[in-house]
């Protein structure tokens, strides 16, 4: 018996258990070996943003890209009820604003919420299934509808927020796609003709990053119920210009219009559909007060010209 419990002491000695790093170590395994081991844990990407303010209404994104995932899966969790949102790309909420967007062969995990309230402000959590589980939390604000209104008119102005992360603004990394419209603010077309609106975007760090047409709060896409929509999108190095067209307009089409980067700040532009009958109203207007010039007040104002001037 004492030889048995000499052998099973020197085999737990011989065996070394790593608690912090979750695996089984021993003497014979060499440094590089467990460097390898370590290299295959899942590493999340700290360059996206951690504190996000969004408006209300706009769709936000929440990033979250991880690196050595193997075989364990990403789930979002809202901290704030501990709700289950998502587990790899299964969405488990009856909120059907909730969407996650996993490019294939990528390592982004993104949370969309579409139309966001003040009330979904919070913490996100970004987790994986490890052993323990790892997680990256995003803190969410979502501003007032007011505030949304004042903030889209001057999106070009950063809004910082305070503490550490002051590189985290209104529409996320400073690091970040913003898009501009070359064109007018506001646009105004004749309804049946084709519109066609262009959209800049710089600074795009991202082969992810996608532009979503909207108007208002309804995203446009060739498979919409209105039809007649196509969009052309041309990338070269960092910038991209999107294109928007839309056949035979209609005055259902009249509206705010955003370009919108998944990761970066949007651009607007309101359209102004005018009505047929209100330019054939206006085009008759301009053309009876010529006829009516030619055919009675021109000649009447030329006699009295030459009455007044005519030397005495």
């Amino acid at each position: 018996k004492m030889e048995e419990r000499r052998f099973w002491i020197s085999l737990v000695i011989f065996l070394s258990v790593d608690l912090t790093a979750g695996y089984v170590t021993s003497p014979f395994m060499s440094r590089l070996e467990r460097d390898e081991e370590s290299m295959n844990y899942p590493i999340f990407d700290n360059s996206t943003p951690t504190f996000v303010e969004s408006p209300a209404g706009q769709t936000v994104y929440l990033a979250c890209s991880v690196y050595n995932l193997g075989t364990r899966v990403v789930s979002w969790i809202r901290k704030k009820d501990l709700h289950i949102l998502s587990t790899g790309i299964f969405t488990y909420t009856n909120d059907k604003r909730f969407h996650v967007f996993h490019p294939v062969n990528t390592n982004s995990w993104n949370l969309q919420i579409k139309y966001p309230k003040p009330n979904d402000s919070g913490i996100y959590e970004c987790q994986v299934s490890t052993e323990p589980k790892v997680s990256r939390g995003i803190n969410l604000t979502v501003l007032g509808s007011k505030k949304f209104v004042s903030e889209i008119d001057k999106y070009d102005i950063p809004h910082e927020v305070s503490g550490k992360q002051r590189r985290a603004q209104i529409w996320g990394s400073p690091r970040e796609p913003i898009a501009k419209i070359p064109d007018a603010k506001e646009i105004h077309i004749r309804e049946g003709n084709d519109l066609t609106i262009s959209c800049v975007v710089d600074h795009i760090l991202k082969p992810t990053t996608t532009i979503l047409w909207q108007r208002e709060k309804t995203v446009l896409d060739i498979t919409s119920a209105r039809g007649g929509i196509s969009i052309h999108t041309e990338t070269r190095d960092r910038a991209a210009v999107s294109r928007l067209a839309l056949l035979n307009l209609t005055l259902l089409d009249a509206g705010n219009y955003f370009c919108h980067p998944t990761d970066g700040r949007p651009a607007s532009v309101t359209v102004h559909v005018i009505q047929n009958e209100q330019a054939a109203a206006m085009q008759f207007e301009t053309d009876a007060s010529v006829r009516f010039c030619h055919s009675i007040l021109c000649p009447m104002l030329s006699l009295l010209s030459i009455t007044i001037f005519r030397p005495g």
